[in-house]
């Protein structure tokens, strides 16, 4: 993913010294860890109202359950909208 000046791939201890540590610096996120991004966009995937399969597939979990063990949560408040939804098809019968 991250090459060196020459094309070479960045070696994950040269990417966080070099790369990782600088950007954090500057934004102010010195505790900030590569995974964490990982999580940012899971949950972004998931306010966009991405289906779980696709979280799945984008972020190379084994299996839909794992997906939703690490992210379920992140869905509670679609509960209510869920409700609601169900509530319009009834009345539309």
């Amino acid at each position: 993913m991250f090459t060196t000046d020459s094309g070479t791939p960045l070696r994950s201890a040269n990417f966080r010294r070099k790369v990782w540590l600088p950007a954090i610096a500057e934004i102010g996120q010195d505790r900030l860890r590569p995974h964490d991004l990982r999580h940012t966009c899971a949950s972004l995937l998931i306010a966009a109202d991405a289906h779980p399969r696709h979280i799945k597939e984008h972020l190379g979990h084994s299996s839909i359950r794992v997906t939703m063990d690490v992210y379920g949560h992140l869905y509670e408040d679609s509960k209510d909208e869920i409700a609601e939804r169900l509530d319009r098809k009834r009345s539309a019968r």
